[in-house]
């Protein structure tokens, strides 16, 4: 199945409020580096 450039921003409207609160959500959680728990964390939680 091929996916154009059109079909992916299609997509992302759709969840867009969604992405913004997820977005805002990691930017409370300040990590640096290679070790991200509390980043690592709120994904999971998002994705369970």
């Amino acid at each position: 199945m091929k996916v154009s450039a059109e079909d992916i921003k299609r997509r992302a409207e759709k969840i867009r409020e969604q992405i913004i609160t997820d977005r805002r959500r990691l930017h409370q959680i300040p990590e640096t580096g290679l070790n991200l728990p509390g980043t690592t964390a709120c994904v999971e939680k998002q994705w369970a």
